[in-house]
């Protein structure tokens, strides 16, 4: 037997000879023996819990300030925040009286909990995350709708009478607001917004609709109660008409500066010619592959002389230009609005910096552009720019960037060699460049020029640029580089 279970039985021993003489003192003393045996072990509970209390008291945990607890206990999950309150009388106090342990509501959790937090959030502002399309979805409409007057963000998935529950009702404090709408779409269903009039939401700066196919909504009535709006972001329901936002929408929405729109090529072109005066708008397309669609290009870009394009990023599937104030972004574009694009003379006579991210180049000669400084081209293209045939104006080009978007790609994707041959003709055919006028920089980025043999007579790359500046960045886009201005 070892030292240590020496000292146990010990221990043991001397515990027993307490509780006997406590028991012999407190039989004497009763006049019940019956209630001797419940006494004694009322008395060994508190004893263990002051004993808990004093030796958990020691402990570093406990020596924490209450403040600090409270920024633990927020980077918990709800479940172990609710585990945290069974812990210990200090913590349990520190955690019920920390009321932003509690304003986050999902209602994954049972309705009983989500009452239970809406209690104990006190007054502090809602971030609720709503998907209303269980058997007790009217129960948790009730609910948020009852707790409409402290929410700050809501992110709501529902039925259009529950989001009629939840939206007719007057929210002070909501800032951001994001809007699905779902149900059975062999049914056509109205989102009620009560009585239109005054302003229901005054502070609301972010807002998300997407409707079903069979939801309608009146969108004006509902644009019309956020005046404060600064970003909207909208999908159009496939029998909406876009009617609620043909009007001029800074009339109603004058603080409005971030436009997303998701719809049919019908809805988009009603829409469009309102929106010349916000800053930036995003156009989704959602049948661009369709036979005979009318062009979205021409009603997108504003045409007035004080606000062209001064910045391009063409690619198969996206259009982006930066304009002297504002951006317009088409995405999943008809070939019919590129090859519009590639045709407009006054695009190209403002544009200071161009990214050709497309896979294939088409075979059309390029208007002007005689503000042009920089070119982002894919390393992919460089045998189609070779065969282009067409020598494009470009007088004040100052550089030319070459290189590989590794997003999508493997961070060993092995990218071949730039063939210098290739290059060379190419900075002399198309752009014209010589012994004489020299290309000021060539900028490579995660490509290399090949180590070709030199053909006798003919001009090198080296011969055509003054300096070559290559750097390795898988996280590089040309675009981004482009916005940046670094090159």
């Amino acid at each position: 037997m070892t030292d240590g279970d020496g000292d146990l039985e010990s221990d043991t021993a001397s515990f027993q000879e307490l509780a006997y003489r406590l028991a012999v003192r407190a039989f004497d003393a009763s006049d019940v023996p019956s209630d001797v045996v419940h006494t004694l072990h009322a008395v060994a509970q508190r004893g263990f819990a002051k004993a808990g209390q004093s030796h958990n008291s020691r402990q570093v945990v406990a020596q924490l300030p209450a403040e600090l607890l409270g920024i633990v206990f927020s980077r918990l999950s709800l479940h172990d925040r609710l585990r945290v309150l069974s812990v210990c009388h200090r913590w349990r106090t520190i955690g019920l009286a920390n009321c932003l342990l509690w304003n986050y509501l999902h209602t994954s959790m049972h309705p009983d909990l989500v009452n239970w937090q809406l209690q104990h959030s006190g007054s502090a502002p809602l971030h609720v995350d709503a998907y209303l399309l269980s058997s007790e979805g009217t129960a948790y409409a009730n609910l948020i709708a009852a707790a409409m007057g402290r929410v700050k963000i809501l992110d709501i998935s529902a039925t259009a009478e529950q989001l009629s529950c939840v939206l007719s009702t007057r929210a002070p404090c909501l800032q951001e607001l994001h809007v699905q709408a779902r149900g059975d779409d062999s049914d056509h269903h109205t989102l009620d917004l009560g009585p239109a009039g005054g302003v229901r939401w005054p502070v609301l700066r972010k807002l998300d609709l997407q409707f079903g196919l069979s939801t309608d909504v009146d969108l004006t009535h509902f644009l019309a109660m956020c005046p404060r709006l600064e970003l909207l972001r909208c999908g159009f329901s496939e029998d909406s008409n876009g009617s609620g936002l043909s009007a001029p929408i800074l009339s109603y929405l004058p603080h409005l500066r971030d436009l997303e729109l998701i719809g049919h090529t019908r809805q988009l072109l009603v829409v469009l010619p309102a929106l010349h005066a916000v800053h930036e708008v995003r156009i989704y397309v959602v049948d661009a592959d369709d036979d005979n669609v009318p062009l979205l290009l021409p009603s997108l870009l504003t045409r007035h002389a004080t606000n062209l394009p001064v910045k391009a990023f063409i690619a198969d599937d996206e259009i982006r230009l930066q304009l002297e104030r504002g951006k317009r972004t088409l995405v999943h574009h008809s070939l019919d609005d590129e090859s519009w694009l590639f045709h407009q003379s006054t695009v190209f006579r403002s544009l200071t910096s161009l990214v050709l991210a497309s896979e294939g180049l088409r075979n059309r000669q390029f208007p002007a552009a005689p503000a042009l400084r920089t070119l982002f081209i894919s390393n992919y293209t460089l045998s189609q720019w070779r065969d282009y045939g067409f020598t494009w104006t470009t007088p004040e080009l100052r550089t030319i960037c070459i290189g590989c978007d590794f997003h999508g790609l493997r961070d060993d994707f092995d990218v071949a060699p730039i063939d210098r041959a290739q290059l060379a003709i190419v900075l002399q055919d198309v752009f014209a460049f010589s012994t004489d006028r020299r290309l000021p920089i060539l900028s490579l980025r995660n490509v290399l020029l090949s180590d070709d043999t030199d053909v006798e007579g003919q001009l090198l790359v080296e011969d055509l640029v003054e300096a070559v500046d290559v750097v390795r960045d898988l996280d590089w886009h040309p675009w981004a580089e482009s916005i940046s201005e670094q090159i």
